[in-house]
């Protein structure tokens, strides 16, 4: 983190996260740095298919919908938080 604050580094975006895992140890040294992340919901597996319109209604399912609402759940807490 100490690079990241040198450079001047203050955001961060990830674009996939496990929302089963515990992440309180980067969240903190990320708060700790000052550093805000943004973290998309959305995860290659759990993902909306921009095919066609008929595909891309269909991605919204009960499945995509509890992996997103799992994923904001557990990052809900932190501070220096944005979701995408």
């Amino acid at each position: 983190m100490e690079s990241f604050k040198t450079l001047g580094i203050n955001a961060i975006r990830i674009y996939t996260i496990d929302n089963s895992q515990n992440h309180d140890e980067a969240m903190q040294l990320l708060d700790e740095a000052g550093i805000y992340l943004a973290l998309d919901a959305n995860t290659p597996q759990y993902s909306l298919n921009r095919e066609n319109i008929d595909s891309l209604h269909a991605s919204y399912n009960d499945v995509y919908l509890q992996s997103v609402f799992a994923t904001i759940d557990a990052f809900a807490g932190y501070s220096k938080m944005t979701g995408l």
